[in-house]
């Protein structure tokens, strides 16, 4: 079962390749990357995507034709999509090893379609200063009128809830 990690790029030189490393590093290993280049003007971008490309088979890197903001860049990455499972991830955050492997165990077992993890705040060496949680479940009226919901810790089975 198949992960798309879908990735907005902007002017993120500075920590995309820690955050590479950390989706590398998952103990669930059936996962494609999908970087999506939202027109980053930094010079530095073509040669920084060009590294982490390299730094594993499962990623692919696309542009948008112009830049629309992340989430039109993730609705890019969305449509690039081959996994039946869809996650997200920022190119300045970072995963826990056992992320897509503990969330995507819970999504199966419980027959789950749509799932949100806690998250943490954290500063530049990775120490937390903040956590948001989530409760265990959450309707569409709660979502309409306090929605916390973090894009690094969502993962979709598309096979239910489709790509759009």
């Amino acid at each position: 079962m198949q992960i798309s990690i879908i990735m907005p790029y902007y002017n993120a030189a500075k920590y995309i390749k820690e955050t590479v490393e950390a989706i590398i590093a998952q103990t669930y290993q059936d996962w494609e990357l999908i970087i999506v280049d939202d027109c980053s003007p930094a010079p530095e971008t073509a040669e920084v995507l060009q590294d982490v490309k390299f730094m594993d088979g499962r990623i692919k890197v696309i542009r948008t034709v112009v830049n629309g903001g992340a989430g039109a860049a993730r609705n890019n990455g969305i449509a690039a999509a081959k996994g039946r499972y869809l996650a997200f991830c920022d190119s300045d955050d970072w995963w826990y090893p056992t992320k897509l492997e503990e969330q995507l165990k819970f999504m199966v077992d419980n027959d789950y379609s749509f799932t949100c993890t806690w998250y943490e705040d954290a500063d530049e060496n990775l120490k937390p200063y903040f956590m948001t949680c989530q409760p265990s479940k959450q309707s569409y009226i709660d979502l309409l009128y306090g929605c916390n919901i973090g894009t690094p810790g969502v993962i979709i089975d598309t096979s239910v809830l489709g790509k759009k």
